[in-house]
């Protein structure tokens, strides 16, 4: 695909610019996509666009796993009938997320549907989403920023994939 290409050759051609601050400068959210993948040790390895947009749905994934971790000890903790089913709700959202990443969204990218990927990668969002919705309703709030940051991640992973789906796609 031309697109990557340019994208990897212009990213070395350009004053040294990384192939992480010329993706993130376009993304949705600069900041976090740029201290977010700068900071993980699997970047280190990415010499393409689309090495780099696999390695952010795996940042995604580990993300999201963090967050089920912690979903699942507050669930061992909590006595309060109504907190308690507001986080099962949560965690059967993050379950649900983990599982479009790892059984759609990975296997399109690997097969280069990127339309798939694309569109597979904003169910995680939603859970985070829809998880926030019970958050708001119980007294949880703890988990509202850790719902903030997937959604706002996964909507960064959305934005670097988006260049990847063909015009004929969109």
């Amino acid at each position: 695909m031309v697109l990557n290409q340019n994208f990897s050759s212009a990213a070395t051609a350009q004053g040294g610019e990384s192939l992480i601050s010329k993706a993130c400068k376009e993304s949705r959210n600069p900041d976090l996509c740029k201290s977010t993948l700068e900071t993980d040790p699997l970047t280190k390895k990415t010499e393409s666009y689309n090495s780099l947009c696999r390695v952010a749905m795996v940042v995604a994934i580990s993300k999201i796993k963090k967050v089920s971790f912690l979903l699942a000890k507050s669930l061992a903790k909590e006595s309060d009938f109504r907190n308690k089913s507001g986080i099962m709700v949560c965690t059967q959202r993050y379950d649900n997320a983990l599982y479009a990443l790892n059984m759609t969204t990975i296997p399109a990218f690997d097969e280069k549907n990127y339309y798939e990927a694309y569109h597979a990668i904003s169910i995680a969002g939603y859970c985070a989403t829809a998880c926030n919705d019970v958050c708001n309703e119980g007294s949880h709030t703890m988990f509202q920023q850790h719902n903030y940051e997937i959604y706002a991640f996964t909507s960064v992973v959305q934005s670097l994939l988006i260049k990847l789906v063909p015009a004929d796609q969109l």
